[in-house]
């Protein structure tokens, strides 16, 4: 039965990549698309990553236990990944090594796990992004955290609430164990605001205080615009949340299956109508590409742009690109319309998932692995060297005593934007079937409002549909 289950996935996985939007990177961000295309990339051809490797491969011995670890990073993250953790922990750990494979993007990873499943090729060990975690579920192939942890070493009440909240199930534990998470901030140059007479140290925080602070940039300096961002369903479901939206019935899927997406919400509109405000009045400055991540990154690293809302694991990339133009880096909470109340963000990126129907010692070596990720040491480093989240409380109480935050503040604004957060469905986030295809349809409407002029409530209204349709075949398909 599970193997029909795995196939349908499988399947399903593979017709919403070659469905509508198919020539689009699959989505995350997180956190974390520019880390997926320098994965691709980074893949050596004459490489076969499903061939057999010996612990001797890894610097073990004969007869050590492999633990194999699918993730979607590539570039700098999965050199540290390789060299900072895996190899690390090969070293210090008798008996156990990590052979830590980047498979290319989040959606791969995901496709390659379901469809390995039940074979000797399966991993142990596989990072999903979070837009995969209903269809994880679903897939039968992957076992609860909380009930491989039978010694309560990855408890719940040891990460950041906004963190573990997206991850837990029903019964109120772990399914996943989350690891590189992140959530949405606003990028500001410092010195062009100075420049145009503005305070840096109180950057706006609502969509009528930016347009406005655009107005004065313009004015005041050479910019030709000022506003940066991907255009990318990510950054719509954040400023929904962020009003206490929901983008699903049934609480967002988590009082129920998810059989309605809410695109057309209040909520909704008011964000989409601030895009298309944003781009017809010439502030927002974009390529007009789907998912471009490089965009607002190389306009800000130019200083042809202010302000820019993007992942707080580019933050590093940011910092470093306007020191290269003696500019200082400041950062924002994530902007919400005029009238709205904030409500916080949605975490982004990924977590840890272990399959079912491996042998016992190694489904328990995996689980070491994945908590010794999370130990204060391994995750203050991850944090330091990407900008995602420590992810457990003790991790950045331990920070702020070292003084990390005091020295480097724009890595805490993120951490302060999560820490207000008001857990909820509306910031638990949504959980749901074809969520990668949903948000494709998302970028439609933005298409159709941002380029075509279409009203924002009237193309909402029609990704809606589409959205509906692909949500509820999806469930007939795995009900």
């Amino acid at each position: 039965m599970k193997r029909v289950l795995w196939l349908t996935l499988a399947l399903a996985l593979f017709l919403a990549a070659c469905g509508e939007g198919a020539d689009e990177e699959p989505a995350d961000v997180m956190d974390d698309e520019e880390d997926e295309e320098e994965a691709v990339a980074d893949e050596d051809e004459d490489d076969d990553p499903d061939e057999d490797v010996e612990p001797e491969d890894l610097g073990g011995e004969e007869g050590d236990i492999v633990i194999d670890f699918w993730h979607g990073l590539g570039g700098d993250d999965e050199i540290f990944i390789e060299e900072e953790l895996a190899q690390a922990y090969s070293e210090e750990t008798d008996g156990v090594v990590v052979n830590a494979q980047n498979r290319g993007t989040y959606e791969e990873v995901l496709d390659q796990s379901v469809s390995a499943a039940g074979t000797d090729q399966a991993p142990h060990i596989a990072q999903l992004y979070e837009i995969g975690t209903q269809i994880a579920r679903d897939s039968g192939i992957f076992a609860p955290i909380h009930e491989l942890d039978q010694e309560g070493a990855i408890d719940p009440d040891d990460y950041i609430p906004a963190v573990s909240s997206y991850y837990t199930d029903e019964t109120g534990g772990l399914y996943s164990a989350p690891w590189n998470s992140s959530n949405p901030i606003m990028m500001v140059n410092r010195d062009i605001f100075e420049e145009a007479g503005l305070d840096p140290d109180d950057p706006p925080q609502r969509f009528g205080e930016i347009m406005d602070a655009c107005d004065d940039i313009i004015a005041e300096t050479d910019l030709d615009g000022c506003f940066g961002m991907p255009i990318h369903a990510w950054f719509f479901e954040q400023m929904v949340a962020n009003q206490g939206g929901l983008l699903a019935n049934n609480e967002n899927g988590r009082d129920g299956r998810a059989d309605e997406v809410l695109l057309d919400s209040p909520e909704g509109v008011a964000v989409m109508e601030w895009w298309q405000e944003m781009d017809e009045e010439g502030y927002w400055i974009n390529s007009g590409a789907r998912e471009d991540w490089d965009d607002p990154r190389t306009l800000m690293a130019d200083g042809q742009i202010a302000m820019s809302v993007d992942s707080t694991a580019s933050t590093r990339a940011y910092q470093d690109s306007l020191e290269e133009l003696d500019n200082e880096l400041g950062t924002a909470f994530l902007p919400i319309p005029d009238d709205a109340e904030r409500h916080g963000t949605v975490i982004g990126g990924a977590s840890l998932y272990v399959l079912e129907d491996q042998p016992e010692e190694e489904i328990a070596a995996a689980m070491e692995f994945i908590n010794w990720l999370s130990e204060p040491e391994q995750d203050k480093a991850w944090h330091q060297a990407t900008g995602y989240f420590p992810v457990r409380t003790e991790s950045r109480e331990e920070l702020e005593g070292e003084g990390w935050f005091d020295e480097n503040p724009n890595f805490g604004t993120a951490l302060d934007q999560l820490e207000e957060t008001e857990v909820s469905p509306a910031t638990q986030g949504a959980v749901m079937g074809q969520f990668p295809q949903i948000r494709s349809i998302v970028l439609d409407a933005a298409e159709a409002a941002m380029f075509e002029g279409l009203d924002p409530a009237e193309a909402l209204e029609a990704s809606k549909q589409d959205a509906d349709s692909v949500l509820q075949e999806y469930n007939a398909d795995v009900e």
